[in-house]
């Protein structure tokens, strides 16, 4: 059986399924679906029997799934599908109906639909009320059954078949005594499709009113599970065929960072070039210059020997080293700076008077040594002295002298920082 699908219906459906955070594997055509209800999906397709010229009829049956804006009519005989066909017919007719009947919102027709639909066999017993609402719903039926009726006369002179059983399923066919009308109009046996004894497995729930309304979904979940010896009908074909996602999705969540580390891989080749490059040029810039200072060596007759280069080399880290020692001596505070510094840091010659009879500095460490005229004039030079050490402590220590008559002799050792300006 061939099977063809608009692209935009195919379109509109996948968008649908992934905005609601689904990835459809099958989209397929309901009448189809249903045909699994009634057919062995499981075996291979039968093969056609081979009629003869004046064949006899065959038995056949139909599904009618009466949905909310229109119905699936399927038509099969023996097993196999014969053919499928939609109805631009539903519920929502029958609502729009009583609607403007009665003169009332559709949402208020459409519960009254669902709460006390029926359709009457006779008026016997029945009130004004009641056969009057059975008549509007027997008006709005009566496009469906018409429909219905010119299919089956068209299926039966084409195909030779002649139907004896319907089912119903679908909302809209929970209408009270809907099965028993039909039967009075195409005189075929009508009633509600029964299907769940045949998945005994289903963990659902299996009340009637779900039997009724699952037909459809269970139809397409079974063209999940078909045979390749009987494929499912599947219109994710050609642009919309189910492809392998890994890389799409990768590409998806990690395309930016492999931009990202794309570009520093090729900045840290550009880097690693150019890094080479000028290395390559420093050490020729580095051997030439080698060279004019070796051959200068021996100026230019001949070529130097390892040891006049090792010389030369020696000689030149000697003068850097020199150099070095040199900045230091003159960044040096000399004797006479610290001298000055305890002096400026002292009392005055009127207030203390201070005899100095050695004065050594040996790198950071000084010593003095001296006399003053009075005990308590020792505590407030050494106090002076401590402003100019460079951790503030001084260590008294014995004097090599005896000091003169009247005199009181001290010597002091503590340390200061060379450096100018330290």
């Amino acid at each position: 059986m061939a099977c063809a699908a608009p692209k935009e219906h195919i379109k509109d459906l996948v968008s649908l399924a992934r905005e609601a955070g689904l990835e459809p594997h099958i989209v397929t055509v309901e009448g189809l679906a249903l045909a699994n209800l009634i057919e062995d999906w499981q075996s291979p397709p039968p093969q056609m029997p081979q009629l003869a010229p004046t064949p006899e009829a065959r038995s056949a049956e139909f599904i009618l799934d009466i949905g909310h804006t229109r119905s699936v009519l399927v038509l099969a005989s023996e097993g196999t599908v014969l053919t499928a066909r939609n109805i631009d017919f539903g519920g929502k007719n029958i609502a729009d109906t009583i609607a403007s009947r009665y003169n009332i919102h559709y949402l208020e027709a459409l519960k009254e639909l669902q709460k006390k639909g029926f359709v009457l066999l006779s008026s016997d017993g029945a009130t004004r009320e009641q056969v009057a609402f059975s008549d509007v719903i027997k008006q709005a039926l009566e496009p469906l059954v018409q429909e219905v009726q010119f299919s089956l006369l068209e299926m039966a002179s084409a195909r030779n078949v002649r139907f004896t059983k319907a089912h119903l399923t679908g909302g809209a066919s929970q209408i009270k005594n809907l099965g028993p009308f039909l039967t009075q109009k195409w005189e075929v046996s009508v009633n509600r499709l029964k299907h769940f004894h045949l998945y005994p497995q289903l963990s659902i729930d299996t009340s009637p009113a779900v039997e009724t309304i699952s037909a459809v979904a269970i139809g397409i979940a079974i063209e999940g599970l078909r045979k390749p010896r009987n494929p499912a009908i599947n219109l994710l074909q050609g642009e919309f065929a189910k492809q392998a996602d890994a890389f799409k999705n990768f590409v998806s969540r990690w395309g930016y960072a492999s931009k990202l580390a794309a570009t520093a891989f090729v900045c840290l080749l550009v880097y690693g070039f150019l890094r080479e490059n000028f290395a390559l040029e420093l050490n020729d810039r580095a051997r030439d210059v080698l060279k004019e200072q070796a051959t200068s060596l021996t100026g230019g007759a001949k070529a130097p020997s390892t040891r006049e280069i090792r010389r030369f080399i020696k000689q030149k880290k000697d003068e850097i080293s020199a150099r070095k020692i040199a900045k230091q001596v003159r960044g040096l505070n000399s004797a006479l700076d610290i001298l000055n510094e305890i002096h400026q840091s002292s009392p005055s010659n009127k207030e203390m008077l201070v005899e100095l009879r050695k004065f050594k500095v040996e790198n950071e460490i000084v010593e003095i040594h001296g006399e003053v005229a009075r005990a308590d004039h020792i505590g407030k030079f050494r106090q002076a002295l401590s402003n100019v050490a460079a951790d503030g402590k001084v260590d008294q220590i014995t004097p090599t002298f005896n000091a003169g008559p009247g005199k009181q002799a001290f010597a002091f050792r503590l340390r200061v920082d060379r450096l100018r300006g330290g």
